[in-house]
């Protein structure tokens, strides 16, 4: 049962990657954001990591959300 809900989960991560990856609706684009958490993880700085992956999720998820609710409201109709 737990390998089901990992296997669901895992799905829906990537449908919503694959979602937030495709829009223009990114302000930076995906390499120069990783560029700047691995650059704080490789100099140690466990602050700014966080602070950068906090950024590129919260930016990623208020784009999936935008999409997630124009697609209900496109079933809705």
């Amino acid at each position: 049962m737990a390998w089901e809900v990992v296997q669901r989960l895992n799905g829906r991560i990537s449908r919503l990657r694959a979602m937030t990856l495709g829009t223009r609706d990114r302000h930076e684009a995906g390499y120069k954001r990783m560029e700047k958490i691995y650059s704080a993880i490789d100099s140690n700085d466990a602050d700014a990591a966080a602070a950068a992956i906090k950024v590129h999720l919260t930016e990623a998820a208020n784009i999936a959300k935008t999409l997630l609710t124009a697609e209900l409201s496109k079933s809705e109709k």
